[in-house]
């Protein structure tokens, strides 16, 4: 069982949800409160806000590019996300606003944010106990 993030596009040169970016640190730290590495991944796999025809066809190649099973949690963020993605059952789904809408707009604490984001995803995660 995995924890997917899901933003929205890749920023230059890094990789999704960087640690660099302003977004990447504040899932950084939802993955050190929860004691997990997640898998961050982009709903668009450019640089760029996709824009046209993009919008329907990326989020289908998504399922494609990312290695999914069932039981994972996928964590969208941001509403645009939210409306893009391409939902399929057999998968917890866990609608968060995205980090950089959200507290670098005014929108609240991080310790708040994390802590809410932190209380949705622990309830679906099973962590490995040793025997």
């Amino acid at each position: 069982m995995k924890v997917i993030f899901v933003g929205i596009h890749n920023k230059e040169d890094m990789m999704p949800l960087d640690i660099l970016s302003k977004s990447g640190k504040i899932i950084h730290k939802i993955e050190k409160e929860l004691g997990i590495n997640a898998v961050k991944t982009n709903l668009y796999d450019m640089d760029r806000m996709p824009e046209g025809n993009e919008i329907d066809i990326e989020p289908m190649a998504w399922w494609h590019r990312n290695d999914v099973e069932i039981g994972d949690v996928i964590v969208l963020l941001g509403m645009f996300v939210h409306d893009n993605f391409h939902y399929v059952p057999m998968f917890h789904y866990i609608k968060l606003p995205h980090p950089a809408s959200s507290l670098f707009r005014g929108g609240g604490s991080q310790n708040e944010y994390i802590k809410k984001a932190v209380e949705k995803i622990k309830p679906l995660i099973i962590i490995d106990q040793p025997n």
